[in-house]
């Protein structure tokens, strides 16, 4: 007989993307992974985020950007951790990537 390994840490399912109205009530330093588009630039190295869910403000240094420049239309994945709560919660960027 066969067992189910369904218990445990699965590496690319823990790090499905997360909608932005769910990290607004995220606990405090949280990692999460966020699948959308950045909008537009609000000054210094903050950034509005917008996914199908909402919008939210990510805070991305340019080390993240690894040199790449995207539009609004460009689809990305932003992994970082999560501050603050609700209208006020933010994500402290650590990494970029093409879905």
């Amino acid at each position: 007989m066969q067992s189910k390994e369904d218990a445990g840490y699965k590496g690319s399912e823990d790090t499905a993307e997360t909608p932005v109205t769910l990290i607004k009530d995220f606990r405090q330093g949280g990692y999460v992974t966020l699948e959308g588009y950045i909008v537009k630039k609000i000054k210094g190295d903050t950034y509005q985020f917008r996914d199908s869910s909402g919008t939210v403000n990510i805070d991305a240094p340019a080390s993240t950007f690894k040199g790449k420049t995207y539009s609004a239309e460009d689809k990305i994945r932003v992994s970082g951790k999560v501050y603050g709560k609700g209208e006020n919660a933010h994500l402290k960027v650590t990494r970029i990537d093409e879905p």
